[in-house]
């Protein structure tokens, strides 16, 4: 099996930690050693290292669990943990580059996983539904280079001189692709033999892939490159047998409703339809792998006489449940083997911020997104927060969850977003 799937479990983590400003702590573990990695706000502070009887901490830590660490080892979920320390001056970005060139140089090796079965731990990732058998259909364009070894690509150099394109990295026990525009990579999805991604853990894979073959395709407008990720990122509504539909109703039907979808034909003759807001985006086929515009080709691909088409589509928004009002735990630990409480209030001049006026900051950006009248719920959850950094996080991740009238959920996530990225910088100078 490949050996790059810890690794990006371990990317999925740092992921997440850069895209929520994410405080806490995670494990990791092999057999005769763990380390544990501390983040304040998306950024590294601390880390504790054991091995063979040996524990270090710091940057000593972080150097030996990146190139002392075997190929197999397993990631804990993320723990409401922090350390007094701040040893760690490695940016989340610098230390995402590291551990991805790692997951690129070791994902087409193969070892003997069946010795260590008690590495196994639950799939932190959703579930794709699809694996390296059955990943999509992708479709083609002008080369934007003739497919050659990823190492000798360099995606992550080129990237920024690229047009809206495609990327499509494939090896032995791997399938990843990734959508680029304005120079980044936007989305992306990883699948090998033992593990699965999306989102910025797959785009950091990718970029950091030094094995497998590499192609870049041009797409022709933004609209495809917004609509490709459906494919990895919307379950499928509905399924139906070729045979039992009308293909220039059902063509008409998707059209009508100005939904964004994925329509995924399972035939003789495999096909993909785009829809960007009700409109055609793109249509290709197995046979016809250049993306055209035209809904007679969807047409033509529902006409097979046998197969299944599935409808890959958001779905319906589930209104959460009401933010929680107290806090998650605070829990300062040092040690992967159990945290231990301690108090925060005198552990540097980090920690002495004027916590009043970064509420009232935090305040301000509620008022700019929601105005005067929708705030009021954000404004009492801020008001309420405790002068801790603990209770700053705890608050914003309620804030993030929020159901407000008349914003969709995207805005409020962006919202929180903001307030993370401010409090981070105020609170930890990060």
């Amino acid at each position: 099996m490949a050996s790059a799937a810890p690794h990006v479990k371990l990317l999925r983590q740092l992921a997440i930690a850069k895209d929520d400003y994410q405080s806490g702590a995670f494990d990791i573990a092999w057999e005769g050693g763990s380390a544990t990695i501390f983040l304040v706000f998306g950024q590294p502070s601390h880390a504790v290292f054991q091995s063979g009887g040996e524990r270090l901490e710091g940057q000593e830590a972080l150097d030996a669990l990146l190139f002392e660490m075997p190929h197999h080892f397993a990631v804990s979920d993320w723990r409401r943990a922090m350390s007094p320390l701040e040893s760690l001056t490695i940016s989340i970005d610098d230390l995402t580059d590291t551990v991805a060139e790692l997951a690129g140089a070791r994902s087409d090796d193969t070892v003997d996983d069946t010795t260590l079965a008690w590495l196994g731990a639950d799939d932190d990732s959703p579930d794709l539904g699809f694996g390296l058998d059955d990943f999509p259909l992708l479709p083609s364009g002008p080369e934007l280079w003739r497919e050659a070894e990823a190492a000798d690509v360099g995606l992550a150099k080129l990237l920024t001189t690229l047009p809206t394109a495609l990327v499509v990295l494939a090896g032995r026990r791997l399938r990843a692709a990734g959508v680029v525009h304005g120079g980044e990579l936007i989305d992306a999805v990883w699948v090998d033999a033992e593990d699965h991604a999306r989102g910025d853990t797959a785009a950091m894979a990718v970029l950091g892939a030094q094995q497998g073959t590499l192609a870049g395709y041009a797409l022709e407008s933004a609209e495809v490159a917004d609509a490709l990720p459906m494919l990895w990122r919307y379950p499928v509504a509905s399924r139906a047998e070729l045979a039992w539909i009308d293909p220039h109703a059902m063509a008409a039907a998707l059209e009508a409703d100005g939904v964004s979808r994925a329509v995924h034909v399972d035939g003789p003759v495999r096909g993909v339809a785009l829809f960007h807001r009700g409109r055609v985006a793109a249509v290709y086929s197995s046979a016809a792998p250049v993306p055209v515009t035209s809904s007679e080709a969807l047409v033509q691909l529902l006409t097979q006489p046998a197969g299944v088409v599935h409808v890959h589509q958001r779905p319906e928004r589930v209104r959460p449940r009401a933010a929680a009002t107290a806090a998650p735990d605070g829990i300062i630990a040092t040690e992967p083997a159990g945290p231990s409480e301690i108090n925060d209030g005198g552990n540097g001049a980090r920690w002495f911020v004027d916590y009043d006026q970064v509420k009232h900051e935090l305040t301000q950006i509620g008022l700019t997104w929601l105005g005067d009248r929708d705030s009021t719920q954000v404004t009492q959850l801020i008001e309420g927060t405790q002068p801790t950094i603990e209770d700053f996080v705890a608050t914003i991740d309620a804030i993030r969850i929020l159901d407000v009238t008349g914003l969709d959920p995207t805005d409020v996530h962006s919202m929180a977003r903001e307030m993370h990225q401010h409090a981070a910088e105020r609170l930890c100078g990060a």
